[in-house]
This record gives C-alpha cells, sequence and structure tokens, in this order.
C-alpha cells in the first residue's frame, strides 16, 4: 500500500536489529524506497532513500479515517455533495478516452475476424503455403486475444468511474460500521485504505524537517477536510515564537556538537 512519491515504486518494510556495546537491544522498523535498494550495486542509485519509520504510520492513518469520518458523519450533505462535484469533474475526460480507445480496439477485433476469413479461404484455395497460413493466423489470433482482454479491463475502468454513486455508499456503509471504532487493526485498515504516497523529506527556511505523506481512501481517494483556521491569543503567540526560537537554538546546538566530534576526530587521526 505504501509507495515512493518520486518513482512511484512501492516501498520495502524493513525490521533491523542493533546489538549496542551496553547490551541493549534496538529495533528498528522503518520503510523504504525499493527502487533505490535494488540500485545498490549500480555506479548511481535509481531514487532517493526516502526512508520514514513505520511507528509514524499506523497513528497517521488512524487519524485520517477519523477525520474523514467523522466528517462524512456530521456534514453529511455537504460530503456527499463534494464528492459527486469532484467525481463528476473526472469523469468526462476518462470516460471520452476510454469510450474511445474501446470502440479503436473493436474495430481492430473486427477487422482481424475478416483478415482471418480471407486467410483460410486463400489457405483453402492453395494461394498461400501451409507455413505463411500457421505465421500469419497465430499472429492475427495472439493480436485478438491481446486486444480483447485490453477491451475487458477498459470496460471495467468504465464501469467503475460510472458508479460513483454506488462507492459513495459503499464508503459511508463503512464508516457507520466502524463509527464506534477507536484501534484499526490491519484488517480494517485495508478496508479503509487503498494506498499511501510518501514524499521526500523537505526543510524550510528556518531548518524544521517535514514530509507530505497521502493517504487515499477505497472508493474516494483522497479527501481533504475542510480546517478552520484557529484564532491564537496573543500569549498563545508569544508561546510558539518561543518554542521556535527554542528548537533553531537546539538545533545549532547540536550541529555546533556534531562538527567539534568531528573536528576532533580528524585531529586524533592526522599523523604526528
Amino acid at each position: 500500500f505504501v509507495f515512493c512519491a518520486r518513482c512511484g515504486a512501492p516501498m520495502s518494510n524493513l525490521h533491523h536489529a542493533q546489538h549496542l556495546k551496553t547490551g541493549t537491544i534496538c529495533y528498528y522498523d522503518f520503510f523504504i524506497c525499493s527502487t533505490y535498494r535494488k540500485s545498490e550495486h549500480l555506479e548511481e542509485r535509481q531514487c532517493v532513500q526516502n526512508a520514514f519509520s513505520a511507528k509514524a504510520l499506523r497513528p497517521l492513518l488512524k487519524e485520517t479515517i477519523q477525520t474523514v469520518s467523522r466528517y462524512a458523519l456530521t456534514n453529511q450533505e455537504e460530503f456527499l455533495a463534494r464528492l459527486q462535484r469532484e467525481m463528476l469533474a473526472e469523469q468526462p475526460e476518462q470516460t471520452k478516452q476510454l469510450k474511445k480507445g474501446i470502440a479503436a480496439k473493436n474495430k481492430r477485433v473486427a477487422e482481424l475476424d475478416r483478415l482471418l476469413k480471407k486467410l483460410y479461404e486463400n489457405y483453402a484455395l492453395e494461394k498461400i503455403p501451409e507455413e505463411r497460413f500457421d505465421a500469419l493466423s497465430a499472429e492475427y489470433e495472439s493480436e485478438q486475444t491481446q486486444l480483447e482482454k485490453a477491451v475487458l479491463e477498459e470496460q471495467r475502468q468504465l464501469d467503475e468511474i460510472q458508479s460513483g454513486e454506488d462507492k459513495i455508499e459503499r464508503f459511508m456503509a463503512l464508516v457507520e460500521r466502524y463509527r464506534d471504532c477507536t484501534e484499526y487493526s490491519d484488517e480494517v485498515l485495508r478496508q479503509f485504505v487503498e494506498k499511501i504516497i510518501v514524499h521526500e523529506t523537505v526543510k524550510d527556511e528556518d531548518g524544521e524537517r517535514s514530509r507530505e505523506i497521502e493517504v487515499y481512501l477505497n472508493f474516494i481517494g483522497k479527501f481533504d477536510v475542510p480546517v478552520q483556521p484557529v484564532e491564537l491569543s496573543p500569549e498563545e503567540q508569544k508561546r510558539q515564537e518561543a518554542l521556535k526560537k527554542r528548537r533553531i537554538h537546539q538545533r545549532n546546538k547540536r550541529a555546533q556538537a556534531h562538527q567539534e566530534r568531528m573536528n576532533a576526530q580528524l585531529k586524533s587521526e592526522s599523523p604526528i
């Protein structure tokens, strides 16, 4: 369910135990881009590491499901109207392309039927040798089989797009079923979550690190609940500013300590 935003590949979930000198064992559970891992033997990595702790994922999924479910239950009319607008906005172009693709493939299938019929007639009349007949008939039938499979898949996608109302009802049924749920097992998460897209860590102008993680829910995709702006009191604003300054100061101290350790290490390794 977890994918790297940069390359689109699934992320690997790794479990690692580290034995410390004190005898303590530290356990690590994290996700990392599978493209990055698989290209470790190459001269240049095919993607970025993009690793993050798996411990942070379950609380994020729980919060997302609860937030969307609460909004859907308390603002049902607004929620349904918004979903319908978003689904309808996506449908016209997708529907047009799928219908166009299905029509073109069906036309080619009909052409192949005519070509096969003509081929059989020419073979029966001994106008072409058997080897040529075998090669052409196998080629036509293989192409026809591939086209028929593609038509079935595109028709499935078309039916899915046109069943928006059913998808909304199924999501609401899921929300109702787990409306009193406080802990989400893996089974429940699989019912709610379609996929998770993990972006790389970025730094803001103050050096604060953050990353975007997109959660797509089954039946409705990515849904952003409207956030009401929060008015902070003057005291709260001062407190937030003080916390920000403290974080910057602590980060600078850590960077300075790290640099001092590196300098000391280089000094000890230098020849006398």
